[in-house]
């Protein structure tokens, strides 16, 4: 017979599981949250960029190829669209995870059917990013931004 590992839940009930290597450590199932409120990241995800960041600048002082060289961030130009583009995609998500509570908390519809509203917004920006790759040699990035700025104000403004 194999060892066992005995895991007690909140209500007093236990429950028996085979030891093997596809099992979790003891450490991981003690170390689980009882509510998503009480779940944290471990302790070195804030570390993680640091340590990304002066990786590549050691690549880039010995010469090595980087994923993205330090001296990239020192244009201007490149650094504030970086900076808009993630700000852009970050209230994006918070908003899209906003309605995707709304839809199956709120409304109590299915995964399914709160994937069907959503479906619309990435198929709206995948073809933008294919008429984008194709245009943007034909047209001034500057006047493409405007335009598509305005087209998504005016957008907002229509509904009802």
């Amino acid at each position: 017979m194999r060892p066992s590992l005995q895991i007690e839940v909140t209500t007093s009930a236990s429950v028996e599981l085979p030891r093997s290597s596809s099992v979790v450590s003891d450490h991981e199932v003690q170390s689980k949250p009882s509510s998503p409120a009480e779940a944290r990241p471990p302790g070195y995800v804030p570390v993680l960029p640091a340590i990304f960041v002066m990786w590549v600048g050691r690549q880039e002082k010995l010469g090595r190829p980087a994923i993205i060289p330090d001296s990239i961030w020192r244009n201007r130009i490149f650094t504030t669209v970086c900076i808009d583009i993630f700000l852009a995609w970050g209230a994006a998500n918070a908003r899209e995870s906003l309605f995707s509570f709304f839809f199956q908390d709120g409304q109590r519809l299915s995964a399914t059917q709160a994937w069907l509203r959503f479906h619309p917004a990435p198929m709206a920006g995948l073809i933008t990013n294919v008429f984008m790759g194709l245009a943007i040699h034909k047209i001034n990035a500057n006047w493409a931004v405007i335009l598509i700025r305005l087209s998504r104000a005016l957008h907002l403004s229509w509904q009802p």
